[in-house]
């Protein structure tokens, strides 16, 4: 070691310590002996500029145990999302009779598509916990019924948001004035999602949006349901698209209105739980899928999914997954291939096999309510013939209300009860 070397050692050695001196010294160059700066050298990806998701930070956090957290740009990996390196994760959570999805970018940005009902609140902040995520960089709610938005409300409560697409409806109810006030409270940037419009999610992941467009439908069987926010994922050459709880208006606008190719992918997350009005043939044909998800709860109150959704499926040779019988369905991207986690998908002919459509009335299930009717009105849904009480979280849009004096009336005209409001 020449003398230059060795004052420059004893430098280090009197203001830094014997450990991190001996490294330094020990490394070829001067130019390498900066153990403070060599500290702050994380590997965390470089954030992405320029892009519709760089807006100011939500506040410094803490990192693991305590101490200070590497500090990049935000929001990109500073919602602490994690996930392997080149690789896009999508889960569809088993969120009961819902919808939610996390989607973990290659990036390291964190996307959650809906948040399942009320009670599906603490199912969705495991997951979040699991991956890693103390922001979110994205929110995209659907639509504002409770099944959609109901468990956001409890994820918000606890895990900021920096930006959020909605679609601009209000329906007016309790559970969207709640998600609401939480998204300011938590100062996240709410976007009007609107059809044309794409967003860069960085590291060569975007957002489309197809739906829902200006105007705004109205005068359907479920205006909320039907400006949904329809969205596609697009990474490399594979491409995810979520459908919210679109019916048969939307659909056929999509089907008239897209550009060639514009509604492909990879794996669809089938509109309405699998309703018999969210699914036709010729959309399954535009967008001609690998794989479709369905999210819904086993036994749930409205029998989904439909059959003629199952029979619309199985006809284009679609292998069909339910959270409902498999729980949480995960997948992963390279950007040229989608594969399947933890096992294969239900083959259309296993599928048929095992009659996937409506699940079967079983005495005692709370499908068909309770054996005592609980007295004063009681609303019914038109669409689902499904009715509830009047305090219920979910009641339907007031175009597809029906009153009824009692819920001996309701059942005398054919309605069930919901099962969670008529215990």
């Amino acid at each position: 070691m020449n003398q230059t070397r060795w004052r420059h050692c004893v430098r280090l050695l009197s203001s830094v310590g014997i450990a991190a001196a001996v490294a330094a010294c020990g490394r070829s160059g001067t130019g390498a002996a900066n153990p403070l700066g060599a500290a702050d050298r994380t590997g965390a990806p470089a954030p992405e500029a320029g892009s519709a998701s760089s807006v100011p930070s939500a506040g410094s956090r803490s990192g693991p145990g305590g101490g200070p957290r590497p500090s990049p740009a935000p929001p990109g990996p500073g919602s602490g999302a994690s996930g392997a390196r080149g690789q896009l994760r999508v889960a569809f959570l088993d969120v009961g009779q819902g919808d939610g999805a996390l989607v973990l970018t290659p990036g390291g940005k964190s996307l959650l598509v809906d948040g399942g009902p009320g009670g599906a609140g603490p199912r969705v902040l495991q997951a979040l916990r699991t991956a890693g995520v103390r922001r979110l960089d994205w929110v995209m709610g659907s639509h504002p019924h409770e099944d959609h938005i109901g468990g956001l409300n409890d994820v918000l409560a606890e895990v900021p948001a920096v930006q959020v697409l909605d679609p601009g409806y209000n329906n007016g109810t309790a559970t969207q004035r709640k998600y609401l006030s939480l998204l300011k409270q938590c100062g996240a940037k709410v976007i009007r999602a609107r059809a044309g419009q794409t967003y860069d999610l960085g590291a060569g992941c975007r957002l489309e949006i197809a739906a829902p467009k200006e105007p705004l439908l109205t005068g359907t069987d479920s205006d909320a349901n039907n400006n949904s926010i329809v969205a596609r994922l697009v990474y490399g050459r594979t491409r995810c698209l979520f459908t919210g709880d679109m019916e048969e208006k939307p659909r056929t606008h999509l089907l008239d209105s897209a550009a060639s190719g514009s509604l492909q992918a990879d794996v669809l997350k089938v509109a309405h739980h699998g309703s018999h009005n969210g699914t036709d043939a010729p959309f399954l044909r535009a967008v001609a899928p690998q794989y479709a998800v369905i999210s819904c709860a086993r036994g749930n109150d409205y029998g989904h999914p439909h059959r003629e959704a199952m029979a619309a499926l199985r006809s284009q040779g679609c292998p069909i997954l339910r959270t409902d019988e498999r729980g949480d369905i995960r997948f992963t991207s390279d950007g040229t291939q989608v594969r399947l986690e933890g096992g294969r998908a239900e083959s259309p002919a296993r599928a048929a096999a095992l009659d996937g459509g409506e699940p079967a009335q079983t005495p005692g299930s709370g499908s068909e309510g309770p054996g005592v009717p609980r007295a004063g009105q009681v609303i019914g849904n038109r669409s689902s013939r499904v009715y509830h009480q009047p305090d219920c979280g979910a009641l339907p849009d007031s175009d597809r209300r029906v009153v009824f004096e009692s819920a001996t009336a309701a059942q005398t005209d054919g309605y069930r009860a919901h099962r969670t409001c008529n215990r």
